[in-house]
C-alpha cells in the first residue's frame, strides 16, 4: 500500500466535489451532488469532503489558479465595484419610449463580480459556537487570496 502524496489525483468523485465547489461560488451540498453523492446524503457528505486536508487543498489550488488566471484580487473587485457605484448612467429610451440604461446591464455585472470573487475565494468564512459554559465565541477566517496587502 502507498501513501498518496499532496500531487497524487484525488479520486474521481472527490475531483468532482472540488470542481463543482469551486465553479458553484462554495456550496457543498450542490457540489456533492453534482459529484453523484445522494441527495439524500448530500450536506453531510459536503461538510466531511471539506475538512478532508487533500480536498481543501485541491480547492485552493483551484482558486489559487482563478485568482491568477482572470486577475483577481480584493482591491480589483472593490475598484471594479467602485466604478459602477459612482459610475453616471445614460438613460436612453426604447421604441415604446419606456426609459432604460443604454451603456452595462450593471445588475448582470455585479453579479459576476460576485460570482468570482466566490471562486477565488475572497469572501469571509464565519462560524459561532457556545461553550460550555454559555459564552458564545464568534470566528471569522478573512482569506486574503489574491491581495497584495499583507498585514
Amino acid at each position: 500500500m502507498s501513501l498518496e502524496t499532496p500531487d497524487d489525483p484525488l479520486p474521481l468523485r472527490r475531483e468532482a466535489f472540488v470542481r463543482h465547489y469551486v465553479a458553484n461560488g462554495g456550496n457543498a451540498t450542490q457540489a456533492a451532488i453534482s459529484a453523484g453523492y445522494s441527495p439524500d446524503t448530500a450536506y453531510s457528505q459536503g461538510g466531511r469532503l471539506l475538512k478532508d486536508v487533500e480536498v481543501a487543498a485541491a480547492i485552493e489550488k483551484q482558486r489559487a489558479a482563478i485568482r491568477v488566471r482572470y486577475d483577481i484580487s480584493d482591491d480589483r473587485i472593490q475598484q471594479e465595484l467602485a466604478g459602477i457605484a459612482f459610475a453616471t448612467v445614460t438613460m436612453t429610451h426604447d421604441d415604446k419610449g419606456r426609459p432604460f440604461a443604454s451603456d452595462v446591464d450593471y445588475p448582470v455585472k455585479v453579479q459576476a463580480l460576485d460570482k468570482l470573487a466566490r471562486m477565488g475565494g475572497l469572501y469571509s468564512t464565519k462560524a459561532e459556537t457556545t461553550t460550555e459554559d454559555g459564552m458564545t465565541v464568534s470566528i471569522t477566517i478573512r482569506k486574503r487570496g489574491g491581495s497584495d496587502d499583507e498585514d
